[in-house]
């Protein structure tokens, strides 16, 4: 076996972890040390391939037993979301995830999971009325669909492994959304 990294900033004591297959990042909450000794919980993200710190979010002094998740899971949600529970509270920690939540896309109502994907995937757009097409990487359209009601399944099956490019139309304001979709 060979080690490629080791991240010592953080203690997990009790702690599940878990790894976003969309950033390839590994969520978990712990305790770490500030430079003056003073021990707290945080929530810490680190890069599964590099082993840096991605991501690091004070939560509360060590004393503070709200935040010892002790055995609780952590989850990455739909959206971007980073979930994790202790006896005591359930935390949310909203569009953290950064290729999932962060960013223009996070403003936007639309929301597409699981992206990237080797199946169906769910478009809802948060507007009463819009249209959807997808194109190829070559401009060819691959699918489509217009007048669609708030959400829909877009089926993948048939499509070569890539990226593709998603766009909405809002009937209402006639604004376009713009995505891009990856098949497994």
């Amino acid at each position: 076996m060979v080690q490629d990294w080791v991240y010592e900033e953080v203690y997990l004591p009790n702690s599940m972890q878990a790894l976003s297959t969309s950033t390839g990042y590994v969520y978990a909450i712990g305790q770490t040390q500030r430079s003056s000794g003073e021990k707290y919980w945080c929530l810490k993200g680190v890069d599964w391939d590099s082993g840096e710190e991605r991501l690091s979010i004070d939560l509360g002094p060590h004393g503070d037993t709200r935040f010892n998740t002790k055995g609780s899971g952590i989850q990455i949600g739909p959206f971007g979301d980073v979930i994790t529970m202790s006896p005591e509270l359930i935390l949310r920690f909203r569009k953290f995830d950064p290729i999932v939540g962060v960013g223009a896309e996070a403003e936007s109502p639309l929301k597409l999971f699981p992206n990237p994907s080797a199946g169906p995937l769910f478009l809802d757009v948060g507007e009463a009325v819009f249209d959807v097409v997808v194109f190829d990487v070559r401009g060819r359209r691959v699918w489509g669909k217009d007048r669609v009601l708030y959400h829909c399944w877009i089926d993948t099956e048939g499509w070569s492994r890539g990226t593709y490019l998603l766009r909405v139309r809002l009937v209402r304001s006639g604004e376009w959304i713009t995505r891009t979709v990856v098949r497994h």
